[in-house]
């Protein structure tokens, strides 16, 4: 890793990587600056029938939008919801069944479905309730923020099954007296302004300000970086190639030339006879510690040859 041609070949790697770096880096700013604050004017008093729906479900649109209408309350239909959360506290909503004038967009009679008021017993909660179904209907203006309905839930076993916890249109649709075939809005209202004797207004902030955000760009950025990620890896793996094929080759080496000393047949793609010098040399890098009783190839030459009879020996006279 530290030869030369390889810090050149890590340096590059790191100028790719960094080039991945920052393309990540232009995706994520490209995901922040498409991505759009979701507005509504809310505040703004809208008649119900501008963005009510019925029979169907509410648009995004009306969601959270104070609107104004006129009509009637049902008395029969006063109602009550139980761990309802008012600014943190628990309590209890006290709910009607609200009859507008004006008729809805398909130009028939409909039923909405409100949250008068907040109690925080039950006792103070059914007084409330008995007072107003004493009262005489007539005819009032009524101001509000229309929500989405929530989802209906089984009954809790206990001493009253019919208790609601829910503001469930749907729920509340079996519940109701006398509506016919009259259209239901998808949506309730939380009635705003002064409230009935004996409840506290209904905590109901505008809506949170949204902001959609880019999915595919931040997909890209992901991408990016683990190109990066590569770049390095690629690396490091090119570099580990080759000191493993270094490696492999010094071992076969290194085996030709103990093959060689040994004096058996050279395996294939061995080093020749002439070659056992240069290979015996090779081998004590690879091995310095080899075992130092191996003969040289001159030493084994040497006592392969038979001695040739001596000229000295009691030759005649």
């Amino acid at each position: 890793m530290v030869r030369p041609k390889w810090i050149a070949a890590l340096l590059l790697a790191l100028v790719v990587a960094a080039g991945f770096a920052w393309l990540g880096q232009w995706q994520l700013e490209r995901a922040v600056e498409s991505g759009h604050v979701v507005e509504h004017s809310t505040e703004h008093v809208l008649p119900l029938n501008s963005v009510g729906r019925v029979n169907s479900a509410p648009t995004t649109d009306g969601e959270g939008q104070l609107v104004h209408t006129r009509g009637t309350f049902a008395p029969q239909d006063y109602g009550m919801l139980a761990d309802r959360l008012n600014n943190g506290a628990a309590g209890y909503w006290v709910i009607a069944r609200f009859t507008p004038s004006d008729p809805d967009v398909k130009g028939r009679t409909a039923q909405l479905a409100v949250a008068r008021g907040w109690a925080p017993t039950e006792e103070r909660a059914e007084a409330a309730i008995a007072r107003l179904k004493a009262q005489t209907p007539q005819a009032v203006t009524l101001v509000g923020r229309l929500l989405p309905s929530e989802a209906p839930a089984a009954p809790a076993a206990g001493p009253d099954p019919f208790l609601m916890k829910e503001m469930s249109v749907a729920s509340l649709v079996n519940r109701w007296h006398g509506i016919g075939d009259s259209d239901i809005y998808s949506s309730y209202l939380v009635e705003h302004g002064a409230v009935p004797a004996g409840l506290q207004p209904i905590y109901s902030p505008p809506p949170v300000e949204q902001t959609t955000v880019n999915w595919l760009n931040i997909f890209y950025a992901a991408e990016w970086a683990l190109f990066a990620g590569f770049a390095i890896f690629l690396w490091y793996r090119v570099v580990k190639d080759a000191w493993e094929k270094q490696r492999e080759d010094a071992e076969a080496e290194y085996e030709a030339a103990l093959a060689a000393w040994s004096g058996a047949a050279p395996a294939e793609g061995a080093a020749p006879a002439d070659d056992i010098a240069p290979a015996r040399d090779a081998a004590e890098r690879v091995a310095p510690g080899a075992d130092a009783s191996v003969p040289s190839a001159a030493e084994a030459e040497a006592e392969a040859e038979p001695s040739a009879p001596s000229n000295s020996s009691h030759e005649p006279n």
